[in-house]
């Protein structure tokens, strides 16, 4: 038996909002790798030169991507601060301590929206300045109606009120890069950079080092997971003296046989403009048809016949239809006195 692994984990991106002193060094980032045909989730800490999360709960932030060649960005995305928590009336016990201690905190359940862990930050109205830091959690009571914190405050004296407050990881944000995000895009290399949205619509930098570089680098990737590919689009009928065919008559498209297996698939919609007639559909076992001879009229899936008749239609139609077949094409005829059309059909193997 094969055993295999897959690794559930996040594309981590660490970004510095503060100078380089000199302290705690990056000497190398890794390169971002997304892949086509799926969602990638990226996950985004911010930190400063000692390498300690920052308070971002104020702070908007957008991640670009560019082409590396034309220069131009070809996605933006605002990040997603993630503050998970919300708290109103949170009580703050005061011990009269200086900057870098520690002190509780009381809020009732009923008041709270998500849950506290450890290790995540507050930030709110009044005094509190961030970050200021959850180091524990209890439960009052066997109840469970209230809630302990205790917090560590870096920044200033511990005060004594009552407040309301946000929390969530400290410096954290993310953002998701869809599956449709990446489709205009082919596989290669792209930059990136990530930028504080200022209040007044500026943008401030933010860096991907701690040597100030601002933009790190995408591997964009294909070869994993299987891509949307487009309908084969018949749009061009021509008036034709074959006789397997109906009047109008498209040219004939490839049906992907060494792909198959042998009850294939294939699927089309017709879009017509106020038709009366027949449709119908054809295939060749033949690679290069050159005589109407070789083709045959195929018989849609859930229908009895293979001539499938409109009357005053307007609009899509659908249609399955199996089989191998080297060949497909589309023939149409109106009905006496009829001057609509078949506009378009798209064509799926």
């Amino acid at each position: 038996m094969q055993t295999v692994q897959r690794y559930l984990i996040n594309n981590l991106v660490i970004a510095y909002i503060s100078g380089y002193h000199g302290r705690n060094s990056k000497v190398y980032d890794r390169r971002l790798t997304l892949h086509r045909g799926v969602s990638n989730p990226i996950s985004f800490t911010f930190k400063n030169e000692d390498q300690k999360a920052q308070d971002i709960t104020s702070k908007t932030y957008e991640l670009n991507v560019v082409d590396t060649e034309s220069k131009m960005s070809v996605i933006t995305k605002e990040l997603n601060n993630l503050n998970t928590v919300s708290a109103t009336s949170l009580t703050i016990a005061s011990d009269g301590s200086s900057t870098g201690t520690t002190a509780t905190a009381s809020v009732t359940n009923t008041n709270v929206t998500g849950s506290f862990k450890v290790g995540f930050f507050l930030g709110g109205d009044h005094t509190i300045s961030g970050p200021v830091e959850i180091t524990n959690v209890n439960s009052t009571n066997a109840a469970g109606t209230s809630t302990i914190l205790t917090l560590k405050f870096d920044q200033q004296t511990i005060p004594s009120e009552t407040v309301d407050v946000t929390a969530g990881p400290k410096g954290s944000a993310n953002c998701t890069i869809t599956e449709g995000d990446l489709l205009p895009l082919d596989a290669g290399f792209y930059n990136f950079a990530v930028r504080e949205v200022k209040s007044d619509g500026s943008r401030e930098v933010t860096y991907s080092d701690t040597g100030y570089a601002a933009a790190g680098t995408i591997e964009v990737l294909d070869s994993a997971y299987p891509e949307f590919v487009a309908s084969t689009s018949v749009t061009n009928f021509t008036v034709t003296a074959d006789s397997k065919s109906l009047a109008k008559l498209s040219g004939y498209k490839p049906a992907r046989p060494g792909i198959n297996n042998n009850k294939a698939l294939h699927s089309i919609a017709v879009y017509t403009i106020g038709f009366s007639g027949d449709f119908k559909v054809q295939a060749t076992m033949v690679a290069t048809p050159t005589q109407p001879k070789e083709w045959f009229d195929v018989t849609m899936d859930n229908e009895s016949s293979a001539t499938n008749t409109f009357s005053n239609s307007t609009g899509v139609t659908t249609y399955n239809f199996t089989g191998v077949y080297h060949n497909v094409r589309f023939t149409w005829e109106n009905n006496t006195g009829n001057t609509g059309r078949v506009d378009k059909i798209l064509y799926r193997q």
